[in-house]
């Protein structure tokens, strides 16, 4: 899946293909580790002009009423902490049992 910053379509993240594994919890999300890195891209005129891989997953709330009520990308902090990078919103929900399946 692919998420764009806005409309302009200059800057997005793609999440990779493939089984993401449940890694961590804590008291508002469920934290599931990609396979592969995550990448991050800026465009200008359709062309790359930075982009970096950065290892993380997906973090899904627990509960409807959180400040991301949804899901959310993460990436790795100093090892011990989970950076959420990138909110997505009630659109990637809606994708489940087309996109997206939960195994649990």
């Amino acid at each position: 899946m692919v998420w764009y910053e806005n409309a302009t379509r200059d800057s997005g993240m793609r999440f990779p293909p493939g089984n993401y594994t449940l890694e961590a919890d804590d008291e508002d999300y469920w934290y599931f580790r990609s396979a592969a890195p995550l990448e991050f891209r800026k465009f200008s005129h359709g062309q790359v002009t930075e982009q970096h891989l950065s290892p993380g997953g997906l973090m899904l709330a627990k509960r409807s009423l959180q400040p991301v009520p949804a899901a959310a990308a993460y990436v790795d902090g100093d090892g011990q902490t989970k950076l959420m990078v990138w909110k997505l919103g009630g659109d990637f929900l809606a994708m489940q049992g087309h996109q997206w399946r939960k195994s649990w």
